[in-house]
Parts: C-alpha cells; structure tokens; sequence
C-alpha cells in the first residue's frame, strides 16, 4: 500500500443540473456555511440515490486530486 499522498480532494457541487461550483471540500463548505465533514456525506452513494427521487436534491461528484504540496 502506498503511504504517498495524492493531495486534497476536488468536488464538483450540483443542485439538480445546475453546478454550484467546484472546489475542495473546505472551499465548498464556506460557501454554503457548512461544515467541511458535510461535503464528503454528498458524495457518497446513498446521497446520488436520493437524488434520482429528488431532481433538487444537493449532491457532490469527486472529480479529482489538487496537485499543492501538502
């Protein structure tokens, strides 16, 4: 197993259709004044699964990895 870190990750933000924005979890969560443990719990499975209930529903997508050193 690799013990190298691959960076903080990056989360494309959806309402619906609509992207919110794109960003780092931290990033993401001061624009909608939450808390950066929130953003991950939208990315998850279950979340996109509601969602297909709920066109409206807030979701996240992980779309890849900062380069910045750590």
């Amino acid at each position: 197993m690799s013990s190298k870190k691959k960076g903080k990750v990056v989360y494309a933000l959806y309402r619906g259709e609509t992207n919110l924005g794109d960003g780092t979890a931290a990033e993401l969560a001061k624009r909608l004044n939450k808390n950066r443990n929130y953003i991950p719990t939208l990315a998850c499975k279950r979340t996109h699964r509601l969602a297909e209930n709920n066109p409206n529903r807030l979701m996240a997508i992980k779309i890849g990895y900062t380069t910045d050193e750590l």
